[in-house]
C-alpha cells in the first residue's frame, strides 16, 4: 500500500500534506469511535470497527514511512482492500471538507436518515454485499441491483442514469425520480433538493454550498416524504 492508495482510500485530495493526512486518519478514527455505540444495526458497528481498523494501520504506515524518508516508495506489509462499502467510510454527518461536491441523503419512511459523499467523478449505486465494489451501498433492499446507477459529477453538472446506459446490464427494477412512475430513461441532470428512488429506497439529493452536513441532514429530516414509486416485480 502506498501513501497514494491511503489517500484515494480516504477520498482526499492528492496535494494533502503529511501533516494534514495524518490529522484527517485521527479525526476519522475518532468519528467512528464516536459511532459505534449508537449504531443503528450490528452490520453498521462492524463496519465502523473495521474502518478503526483500517484507519490505524494507515497512521501507523505514514508514520513508520515518514521516520525512513520513503513514503512514496515503500509499501508495508499491510493490505487496505476495498471490501468496505466506500459509501459507509463517508457517510452519516462526519465533518466534511468543501471539496464533497454533493450529497445524497437517505430519505425513507422507517429508516434511519444516513447521509453519502458524492466525489467528483463517477459514483456507483447498488446493492450492498459481501464484495460489493460501490461507492454508495444499500442495504436491506431486495429491489436493489448489485450495480444498479451511476452519478456522474463535472464541475458543476450532476448527471444521473441508469448503470444501463453505461454498457453494463441495466438495473432490474429501474430509477425513478421526484415520485414520478415512469423509470428513468437516458441521462437527467439532477437539480438541488431531487428525490431519487432506487428500489424502495429514496434519496434527496443536496449540493453542497458549504453548509455544514448536520445541518443539511436535519434539514432533510424535517421534511416531507416524496412518494415512493410501487416496484412491479410481475
Amino acid at each position: 500500500m502506498t501513501r497514494s492508495e491511503i489517500i484515494d482510500f480516504l477520498s482526499l485530495a492528492q496535494d494533502i500534506t503529511n501533516e494534514e493526512l495524518l490529522k484527517a486518519i485521527q479525526e476519522k478514527e475518532g468519528y467512528f469511535k464516536s459511532l459505534i455505540n449508537n449504531a443503528p444495526t450490528n452490520l453498521l458497528k462492524k463496519v465502523y470497527e473495521r474502518n478503526i481498523e483500517k484507519l490505524s494501520e494507515c497512521r501507523d504506515f505514514l508514520k513508520n514511512t515518514s521516520s525512513n524518508n520513503s513514503i512514496n516508495n515503500l509499501k508495508p506489509d499491510i493490505s487496505i482492500k476495498n471490501d468496505i462499502p466506500k459509501s459507509y467510510l463517508d457517510s452519516t454527518t462526519a465533518p466534511t471538507f468543501n471539496r464533497d461536491p454533493a450529497w445524497l441523503i437517505r430519505h425513507t419512511e422507517n429508516s434511519a436518515t444516513i447521509s453519502f459523499i458524492l466525489k467528483e467523478g463517477i459514483n456507483t449505486i447498488g446493492r450492498l454485499t459481501k464484495d460489493s465494489n460501490l461507492n454508495i451501498a444499500i442495504e436491506d433492499d431486495m429491489f436493489v441491483s448489485r450495480k444498479h446507477a451511476i452519478i456522474e459529477i463535472k464541475e458543476s453538472d450532476y448527471i444521473l442514469y441508469d448503470v444501463g446506459d453505461s454498457g453494463l446490464p441495466a438495473s432490474k427494477n429501474g430509477v425513478f425520480v421526484n415520485g414520478s412512475d415512469k423509470k428513468l430513461m437516458g441521462k437527467y441532470s439532477l437539480r438541488e433538493g431531487d428525490t431519487i428512488q432506487f428500489g424502495k429506497t429514496k434519496f434527496v439529493f443536496k449540493i453542497n454550498t458549504h453548509r455544514n452536513l448536520e445541518e443539511v441532514v436535519n434539514e432533510v429530516s424535517n421534511t416531507n416524504y416524496m412518494r415512493t414509486v410501487v416496484i412491479n416485480i410481475l
